[in-house]
């Protein structure tokens, strides 16, 4: 995963460093206004678990990727050049496929289903003027629910997580003059999701999300 994730922030630095030598020329004289859009995509994520925080003889789980969705709003308010400010909000399903070690040779698998609505306050966005798009910036996550499959099963688990989430995204894409387009985004969760109730006989577990997402995007009134 942090393989993935220097890859994506080499594309995004890349980028970045293009849109800043972009020829002044080519320019267009037409005045950017505030627009708004919509976002609908698929979402890569799992569970960062320190292992080493896992004490007591308490196990860390083992978690893997799944998939899942995300759709949201936004809008793009110019402040000057290419940047823009991005407020979004977004409801984004994630979660992980999670294995977990039992006494003596028993294994627990299960999948965690998390649903947020993330809210991106001050999201930067540089724009160039070929249409290639990069983008960085904060996000809050307030937690919906919280559930476990085991076994055909669901688990109500939302009293085991925190109501809030705290990540940064960096993403790329490309927007056509016609106002769709694409985008990729890596989202580096820094919060603790297990909350106080989960760490009864774990004080120091720590779990903290990772995703990827990658989706379509329409700006309205940019054609």
């Amino acid at each position: 995963m942090k393989k993935i994730s220097l890859l994506f922030l080499t594309g995004f630095i890349s980028l970045v460093s293009y849109s800043q030598h972009t020829t002044p020329g080519t320019a267009s004289t037409h005045k950017r206004a505030i627009s708004f859009g919509l976002d609908v995509g698929a979402n890569l994520s799992t569970f960062n678990v320190d292992n080493e925080e896992f004490s007591n003889g308490t196990s860390a789980p083992d978690a893997d990727y799944k998939t899942s969705i995300h759709a949201g709003a936004f809008l793009q308010i110019p402040i000057g050049g290419t940047f823009s400010l991005k407020p979004q909000v977004l409801y984004s399903r994630q979660g992980a496929e999670v294995k977990q070690a039992g006494i003596g040779t028993t294994t627990t698998e299960y999948d965690e289903d998390l649903n947020y609505i993330y809210v991106a306050p001050a999201a930067v966005q540089i724009t160039t003027h070929g249409g290639f798009i990069v983008e960085s910036g904060p996000q809050l996550g307030f937690l919906i629910s919280a559930e476990q499959e085991r076994g055909g099963t669901n688990v109500d688990v939302k009293d085991m997580r925190n109501k809030l989430d705290f990540l940064w995204n960096v993403g790329i894409g490309y927007m056509t003059k016609f106002g769709f387009g694409v985008h990729g985004r890596y989202n580096h969760g820094f919060s603790n999701i297990l909350s106080t109730n989960a760490n009864d006989n774990n004080p120091n577990g720590k779990m903290s999300n990772r995703l990827f997402q990658v989706g379509l995007m329409y700006h309205f009134g940019k054609h």
